[in-house]
């Protein structure tokens, strides 16, 4: 099986394009975001090299430096003929009392929606913005 490694070298170059300060910090946080396949920070921290505590701390303090919507918009191609609309259902069972999550799905499931919006690119879907409902 034929397996792409992704590596903080190959991140680098995305997080200097959407970044303009951080980007070290950035790159070290979509490539712990990536490992562990999930938004939430305590996953990500978990996933990042070194201390999880340190490494919680550090995604905390980047978010309230950064906004990574407005990061994510650079990377939008106004060129482009067409934007790619991707709806997730996002299950999340655990979240009882959390006012955005609903029950989606045939099973109605607690969770809610995500809309991701990509800008085609070099034969890649890249996300510019997402909405949740």
């Amino acid at each position: 099986m034929n397996e792409q490694i992704i590596t903080i070298d190959n991140i680098k170059p995305f997080t200097d394009q959407c970044f303009d300060r951080e980007n070290d910090k950035a790159t070290r946080i979509v490539k712990g975001i990536l490992d562990a396949k999930s938004p939430r920070i305590s996953d990500i921290s978990n996933a990042m090299e070194g201390n999880p505590d340190a490494n919680y701390k550090t995604v905390q303090r980047f978010l309230d430096t950064n906004d990574p919507r407005e990061n994510l918009h650079r990377l939008f191609n106004e060129d482009t003929e067409f934007i790619i609309g991707d709806p997730t259902e996002i299950h999340h069972p655990q979240a009882k009392k959390t006012k955005y999550v609903g029950k989606v799905g045939k099973d109605k499931k607690l969770g809610f929606w995500m809309l991701t919006l990509a800008s085609p690119y070099k034969g890649r879907a890249i996300p510019f913005n997402f909405i949740t409902y």
